[in-house]
């Protein structure tokens, strides 16, 4: 008989266990999603963007085969591109100690295009499902380890995997410079790979750890069982002077559970006048992300002189 010991998070950043009140719902969504089969969700979500004008590109990039989502309108001088988080990450753990881990094609959104709803008309957004993500290990079988999206979704074969595509989209659009927005995990992932590159015109993040190692530790602190929160490669802390020239908008909630406010506040020090940061009244975990993608579009960003 399996015992049920369980990691959740909202867009992955390391594992936890939530608050009293908010664990019998997360773990039902977990227990949920470790039950999907890969295949069936992630035609789910091909469908659900492809009624909304997306193309599936299955791309060669670095190590790993990554799914680049093409908009309708995919030629511009100028472009946006997304990276979304892991959705709820949870693992069951049998009597003997091995784990049985939900996967990122398990975790695939329904509605890969609903969150850019309220994007002003005429921006081009692509899609870019993170390594082992829109993909099963009959694709790519590198992603039959988990650590890809655990411990090493920040590793290097991460970072250059996310920026070679990063090109591909480029040259499928035509377009010089990139604007890079995420939500939580994604946005650390686009926030680190910025710091690598330079055309990158801003960047938008949502719940995002923006000082991964003082999040690690808060949640170590807060739930316990601090082996579940490390993971490998940069701390965007330690690159925010290099992104100092670029405009920056990282929207927070009030009510994080799984991120500190100082972790924010931390980079923006060291980022300078270019990082804004907006509250929002939610927490790491609210379902409805629309309402907080709708506030990150129309807030201006700040202008950056050189």
């Amino acid at each position: 008989m399996k015992t049920a010991v369980f990691i959740l998070v909202a867009a992955a950043l390391a594992g936890c266990v939530t608050q009293r009140s908010e664990v019998g719902n997360l773990f039902a969504q977990g227990s949920e999603i470790i039950r999907r089969d890969p295949d069936k969700q992630i035609a789910k979500a091909d469908a659900a963007a492809a009624a909304r004008g997306y193309t599936r590109h299955q791309i060669k990039a670095g190590e790993f085969q990554l799914v680049l989502r093409r908009p309708k309108l995919d030629k511009a001088a100028e472009i946006e591109i997304a990276l979304f988080g892991d959705g709820i990450n949870f693992w069951q753990s049998d009597n003997s100690g091995r784990r049985t881990y939900t996967t990122p094609a398990q975790n695939a959104p329904d509605d890969p295009g609903y969150y850019f709803d309220s994007a002003p008309a005429g921006r081009s957004i692509y899609i870019l499902e993170r390594p082992c993500f829109a993909v099963t290990p009959k694709t790519d079988p590198k992603c039959s380890d988990h650590y890809w999206w655990d411990r090493g979704r920040y590793s290097e074969p991460v970072l250059v995997a996310v920026s070679k595509a990063i090109d591909e989209a480029k040259a499928m659009s035509g377009a010089r410079v990139v604007h890079l927005i995420g939500t939580s995990s994604g946005g650390t992932l686009a926030v680190l790979v910025a710091a690598r590159r330079d055309d990158i015109a801003s960047i938008r993040t949502i719940s995002a750890a923006l000082d991964t190692e003082a999040t690690f530790k808060y949640q170590a602190g807060k739930y316990g069982a601090a082996a579940d929160f490390v993971v490998d490669g940069q701390n965007p802390l330690q690159v925010a002077e290099k992104l100092s020239r670029i405009p920056q908008l990282h929207i927070r909630g009030k009510r994080d559970e799984l991120i500190p406010q100082q972790a924010w506040e931390a980079f923006r020090s060291r980022a300078g006048n270019c990082a804004a940061i907006l509250d929002g009244e939610t927490s790491h975990y609210d379902a409805d992300l629309h309402d907080l993608w709708r506030h990150g579009f129309a807030e201006p960003l700040k202008r950056c002189l050189p």
